[in-house]
């Protein structure tokens, strides 16, 4: 877990900190990290209904960002706070009907959730592996892809 630590200004250099503001910190991520799995489980259901109203087959995952992954971001991006990373929860649809399953989704999702933020890569997907829709909410974010 020393790894994910960088000195200030990004240099190879470890850090100093005592034991007990490093279990501290670490005890933050973990705690911050676990507020976020009711809220995915709530949204991932959700999803999974709405994706099973215009879609034959139901694809629908989840994931939860690992804890040594945030500490590592965190430490690649010195300024970034804890409460400004939005990729720590998600969740992900394949809606093998195309475009007009995933315009359907989409229509029930404004319909019933705040949406923050909309990411659309449809027009122009920067690779094969980049989901074409992104949608941002409060508590977790939530991929859309055809097939």
């Amino acid at each position: 877990m020393r790894d994910w630590w960088r000195a200030p200004g990004g240099s190879e250099e470890e850090a100093s900190f005592d034991e007990e503001e490093l279990t501290e910190a670490v005890t933050i991520v973990v705690d911050y990290r676990s507020g976020f799995q009711d809220p995915l489980k709530k949204v991932t259901i959700g999803l999974r209904q709405f994706v099973g109203r215009e879609s034959s087959e139901v694809t629908v995952g989840q994931r939860l960002k690992r804890n040594p992954q945030i500490l590592n971001k965190l430490g690649r991006f010195g300024s970034m706070r804890l409460t400004q990373m939005e990729d720590i929860a998600g969740c992900r649809a394949i809606l093998p009907g195309g475009a007009p399953e995933v315009a359907g989704v989409l229509k029930r999702i404004r319909r019933n959730w705040d949406v923050i933020r909309t990411d659309d890569y449809c027009p122009t997907p920067r690779t094969l592996a980049i989901e074409p829709y992104t949608l941002l909410f409060a508590a977790t974010a939530i991929w859309l892809r055809s097939n």
